[in-house]
């Protein structure tokens, strides 16, 4: 079954449970002080609520890995009638 797109906001009322990704000390390291950096990614959520694949469209070198394994881990939604998938800005901020 092909997913559906759909607005951030439409998924957003389903949310179970959205960890903030961990974030690597390397990359914490690296990019100290430098204000927040945007990340931008596809995330498609199958019927079950799990999500199944996160593809970076704006890609944050360094985290990509550590985002795209907490966002399939840390996050849970509702279940689907069809799979969905949306486009979501990810703003990392190092203290």
């Amino acid at each position: 079954m092909k997913p559906k797109n759909v607005p951030p906001f439409v998924i957003q009322r389903d949310v179970v449970r959205q960890t903030k990704p961990r974030l690597s000390e390397v990359f914490k390291q690296s990019h100290r002080n430098m204000g927040t950096v945007t990340g931008m990614y596809r995330i498609c959520v199958s019927t079950d609520g799990n999500v199944y694949e996160v593809t970076p469209v704006k890609s944050v070198p360094g985290a990509d890995e550590d985002i795209i394994a907490g966002i399939k881990d840390g996050w849970q939604y509702k279940p689907q009638k069809v799979p969905v998938c949306f486009l979501y800005n990810m703003p990392i901020t190092i203290q």
